[in-house]
Formats: structure tokens, C-alpha cells, sequence
């Protein structure tokens, strides 16, 4: 291909990118003037669900730790 028609794409793509940063930057600013919070993105849900989840694991392994402990404890005792 055409050197000329690959610094086109490639000049082309930067400047969408641009636009599109450019485009984000102005728009949290009107957010951040009218004191308005931006809704989280898919990603930041998607984490905040996972934290949850791994909270409410964290905790149930803990209690089964400790039942087993204690099962583990009073079985030994019974056998001595």
C-alpha cells in the first residue's frame, strides 16, 4: 500500500482519539460545575459487586473455620 495512506490512518486515528479525550475532559467539567456525580461505568459496578461477594466469602469461610475448630477440639477431647 501507499506509505501516504498509512500516515493517513494513523493520523486520522490519533486525531479520534484526541477529539474523543478532548470531548470527555469538557464534559466532567459541566459535571463538576453543575455538581452532578457521574454514574459508574460497567467495570466499576462489576468491581464493586465482586468486593461484595468476596466480603460475604471471606466471612462464611471464617465461620466454617472456626465451627471446624471447635468440632476438631471437642472430637480430640472426647478421645483422650
Amino acid at each position: 500500500m501507499n506509505p501516504h495512506f498509512h500516515d493517513t490512518v494513523y493520523y486520522l486515528k490519533r486525531a479520534g482519539y484526541h477529539a474523543k479525550h478532548g470531548a470527555l475532559e469538557s464534559y466532567e467539567s459541566i459535571q463538576h460545575r453543575l455538581g452532578t456525580k457521574p454514574e459508574p461505568t460497567r467495570a466499576e459496578v462489576v468491581r464493586h459487586r465482586v468486593g461484595q461477594v468476596r466480603g460475604r466469602a471471606s466471612a462464611a469461610v471464617g465461620t466454617v473455620r472456626r465451627s471446624v475448630g471447635r468440632r476438631a477440639s471437642v472430637s480430640s477431647e472426647r478421645n483422650a
